[in-house]
């Protein structure tokens, strides 16, 4: 099976707290979480491109 393990953003967890904060700086607006995953997913798919 190729891919990457999904990310689960787990409100709770700090790391996700952070990547939400890092989002929100990158972006400079208020996230959505909808919005957060899909703007991190798409930060990943960047990296890997």
């Amino acid at each position: 099976v190729r891919g990457k393990p999904i990310v689960i953003f787990d409100p709770r967890s700090k790391l996700s707290r952070a990547l939400h904060q890092i989002a929100l700086r990158i972006e400079g607006e208020p996230a959505t979480e909808k919005s957060l995953f899909s703007r991190i997913s798409g930060l990943f798919s960047r990296k890997e491109a």
